[in-house]
């Protein structure tokens, strides 16, 4: 009976993990974290406990190979979508290929839908809304242009690229209701040298949350997708310098991406970043293509950020 009532549950187990896979949120608990190498850069202790154990937010420099697409890949990729449904693009400000094919669409609580494309790049991939490509600089063009444009951009890919990330090691037990809960996952990983690590990814931005639930300063060097994360995914608002701000705002049932604090006589200026102005009752607001991370890094060069506020 008792192993008739085992191999039940274990039926049962596997079933429930199978769903959990198939949807993304199973937990295999510790993951190891891959890649060419991991070097860590900078290593600051955040927490100490009485007993002399510490918490050390360790930053490390993460280098991967690149794989981009072929442009005999794409054209593979092109062929087998639907005749007519992907047209090749050439972005006329940045010269950069992609190629757009529709996808899923958007609905309002309204009961409006939103048409959506993905555009396939070298190296990977993007959403964005068909308004929002209306009032981009990506524009259909002929075979010839567009394998030249993806031929130059192949050329122009290193073989490798680096990234940095944040990990909290050491002691955790003290400190992990200040973590963030939405991915809870521990992730270990090897060093170049030896080093064995193990403890939570967080990005700039939670470390930044972080570090301030503990009453430490943060300097703030957020990359322009960590920017986006943080407002977009966490409504937090970025600060920048000259009285500028970054912020999600609900426009007409979706979410942009807000430049707010200019002048009249920043427009000019700012619209030559890769911003767009809109009247909005009888009111100019400014606002920057969700996925545009260019025309962010453009505006925070500028403009450097000074302050994270709000946020989840």
């Amino acid at each position: 009976m008792q192993n008739d009532l085992f191999e039940e549950f274990t039926k049962i187990l596997e079933g429930i993990i199978d769903d959990a896979v198939a949807s993304g949120n199973f937990d295999i608990g510790v993951e190891t974290l891959r890649a060419e190498k991991f070097e860590i850069l900078a290593r600051q202790t955040i927490y100490q406990h009485e007993s002399g154990a510490e918490t050390i937010a360790l930053t490390v420099e993460k280098t991967d190979r690149n794989h981009p697409l072929s442009l005999q890949g794409v054209r593979e990729f092109a062929t087998s979508e639907k005749q007519g449904d992907a047209v090749l693009m050439v972005n006329q400000q940045s010269g950069r290929a992609a190629l757009r094919i529709p996808t899923t669409a958007a609905l309002l609580d309204d009961g409006d839908i939103l048409l959506r494309y993905r555009l396939i790049r070298p190296m990977g991939s993007e959403r964005i809304m068909h308004h929002e490509l209306a009032k981009s600089q990506w524009q259909e063009v002929p075979v010839g242009q567009f394998t030249k444009a993806w031929e130059k951009e192949l050329l122009e890919i290193p073989e490798f690229a680096t990234s940095r990330i944040t990990i909290i090691t050491g002691l955790l037990l003290p400190i992990w209701k200040k973590l963030p809960q939405d991915n809870m996952r521990v992730y270990r990983l090897q060093t170049s040298v030896g080093e064995r690590v193990l403890g939570r990814v967080v990005s700039d931005f939670e470390k930044v949350a972080l570090l301030k639930q503990l009453g430490l300063d943060a300097d703030i060097r957020l990359m322009p997708a960590e920017i986006l994360e943080a407002m977009m995914q966490r409504a937090a608002r970025i600060e920048l310098a000259d009285g500028l701000g970054l912020k999600r705002s609900l426009v007409s049932g979706e979410n942009r991406l807000e430049v707010t604090g200019f002048v009249p006589s920043d427009l000019p200026k700012l619209k030559n970043l890769g911003c767009f102005s809109e009247v909005i009752s009888w009111k100019t607001r400014l606002f920057i293509l969700a996925n545009d991370k260019a025309a962010i890094e453009r505006l925070i060069a500028l403009n450097p950020v000074i302050g994270i506020h709000g946020g989840t």
